[in-house]
């Protein structure tokens, strides 16, 4: 009965629509903007742009970079602080 009540709990806090549009806003301000600049970098041709966003995406890429943990749990902060739960 306890396992249940685990995973009724992380179901509860992170499998809904308010955290689905929090993650998307924690995404876009840990990765989006990467993304997004190396992709009007290319596009626009500003050489530091899009360099300064790929070497930031190279890092990303890193297998030690914590950064899912980090979109995570900015993701419940902002949560926590647009919806109040």
């Amino acid at each position: 009965m306890e396992t249940r009540n685990k995973i009724m709990k992380f179901k509860d806090i992170y499998i809904n629509k308010t955290f689905l549009l929090c993650f998307i806003i924690a995404w876009m301000i840990t990765n989006g903007w990467a993304y997004l600049g190396a992709f009007l970098g290319a596009v626009l041709h500003i050489r530091l742009l899009a360099f300064l966003s790929s070497l930031y995406l190279s890092f990303l890429w890193l297998p030690f970079t914590p950064e899912k943990i980090l979109t995570l749990f900015l993701a419940y902060q902002i949560r926590k602080y647009i919806f109040h739960i």
